[in-house]
């Protein structure tokens, strides 16, 4: 199986959000258009990537990861940029996490070879699937989770279909979401594994961040029983597998210097990398401003877009945004609240944060990036499908 067609290769158009009237722009050529979202040089809306902030964050989570003992892959459904995924594991990562086999694909036609599909994969209809896609990549190592006979059947067919000798599954524990609610369906699920042929015992895992509720701490007894649930099953995992390298797999976005048992606050130093920038389309009365950007465009799922910066003829205008708040959306357009003194106006640009990057870049094709002077320096396809 060939890999995807390099994106070096590709051209932008003004069919890509965030792209003004260009035709057939050499995605290679990006840099040299000397675009500046804060003078209103994009067709906006547009999703920006601060390159320095990302280096910053990758840079500082791994070396946390390194300190904590423990190996990181970090999770591409996210932003689902071969480019993003590679320059984690360049930078050090052991390997990338998908969501499910359409981005097991992609990430295997984009050159990576040790992934692991943190989820279940359905029935044997699915196995099937995942056999084909594993029998065209015969070198890559892969871990799938199972939580039941039945998910260990489907995993078993696509090691038939693959005909591979020893694919990987991780035993899942769960509340709230999938996985293995008591010892019983552990037991079942390991011993489903030993049964079938192609399958070896890999390890366990879980995700903390489903048992989250707005307590703080309720939250932190919820995960570390979840916690104790996981040792033990590890320990039931290593038991049936003695001797063999497992895999403990634990840790999302919120909370993951809990799982390793103490607290090292890693998330404080972390930068905001994305921005979603706007422009102001009216004024229609005091005490409301309509932006250029909606729901198609920005999560909002847990908390609007918050204004960061207000820009008027590329000068940005200290204290403004702070007298901006966004109360609601509807499909292209955001509804802004402006202080009885706010000077905001028709025309003025507006970077925006953002709450939820799984449920925003979902959205974009393209994610633009820029340099440290604000520049547009470089084109990120996403490959959401």
């Amino acid at each position: 199986m060939q890999f995807l067609s390099r994106w070096e290769s590709q051209r932008l158009s003004t069919t890509t959000r965030g792209i003004p009237l260009v035709d057939g722009l050499p995605i290679e050529e990006i840099a040299g258009q000397d675009w500046q979202p804060s003078r209103g040089d994009l067709a906006l809306p547009a999703l920006t990537l601060d390159g320095a902030a990302f280096a910053a964050n990758r840079d500082l989570f791994l070396r946390w990861c390194k300190s904590a003992g423990v190996a990181v892959a970090p999770h591409a459904k996210t932003p689902m940029s071969p480019e993003l995924a590679r320059s984690l594991r360049e930078a050090g990562a052991w390997g990338t996490t998908v969501a499910n086999i359409q981005q097991a694909a992609v990430l295997l036609a984009s050159g990576e070879r040790r992934l692991l599909l943190a989820n279940e994969i359905g029935g044997l209809a699915a196995g099937r699937r995942l056999g084909a896609l594993l029998g065209a990549y015969p070198d890559v190592e892969f871990h799938a989770f199972a939580d039941s006979q039945a998910a260990v059947a489907a995993l078993a067919e696509a090691a038939r279909i693959a005909d591979r000798r020893e694919l990987s599954v991780l035993v899942e524990l769960g509340a709230g979401r999938a996985g293995a609610r008591d010892r019983a369906a552990v037991e079942a699920t390991i011993a489903a594994v030993l049964a079938a042929d192609g399958l070896l015992l890999g390890g366990v895992a879980t995700y903390e961040g489903a048992v989250a509720t707005p307590d703080a701490d309720e939250t932190m007894r919820a995960i570390a029983a979840l916690m104790e649930r996981t040792i033990e099953a590890f320990a039931l995992v290593r038991h049936a597998a003695p001797g063999r390298p497992l895999i403990i797999s634990a840790g999302g976005s919120a909370y993951f210097d809990v799982v390793d048992g103490a607290r090292h606050s890693a998330a404080e130093g972390f930068r905001p990398a994305l921005t979603l920038w706007a422009e102001v389309l009216s004024r229609p009365e005091a005490g409301l401003a309509i932006a250029g950007f909606g729901m198609r465009d920005a999560s909002f799922d847990q908390g609007l877009p918050v204004p960061l910066r207000v820009f008027r003829d590329s000068v940005a205008q200290q204290g403004l945004a702070e007298t901006l708040s966004v109360t609601r959306l509807n499909d292209q357009h955001a509804f802004l609240s402006v202080a009885p003194d706010g000077t905001l106006a028709v025309g003025d640009i507006i970077a925006f944060g953002i709450s939820h990057p799984c449920t925003c870049l979902d959205r974009w094709r393209v994610i633009l990036g820029l340099d440290a002077d604000g520049v547009v320096t470089r084109a990120l396809p996403t490959q959401f499908g």
